[in-house]
């Protein structure tokens, strides 16, 4: 399972960021992209992760995986 996760700073909004990386590092999940718009000159939002994730991403969708 990967997950995309997006906020503007990540002190402010990054909600169960030890949950999440636990997550991780157990194998629950096989990616976590988080993307911080605000922290740094150019913004990186979750689209772009995704986009640069795109065959991994369809090669999973062609195994049958979903994309909520």
């Amino acid at each position: 399972m990967r997950l995309y996760f997006g906020c503007r700073r990540r002190d402010e909004a990054y909600l169960y960021e030890a949950e999440l990386e636990e997550f991780v590092a157990d194998g629950t999940r096989s990616a976590l992209r988080v993307a911080v718009s605000r922290e740094t000159a150019s913004k990186v939002y979750e689209q772009h992760h995704v986009a640069e994730d795109g065959a991994a991403l369809w090669a999973m969708l062609e195994r049958g995986a979903h994309f909520y």
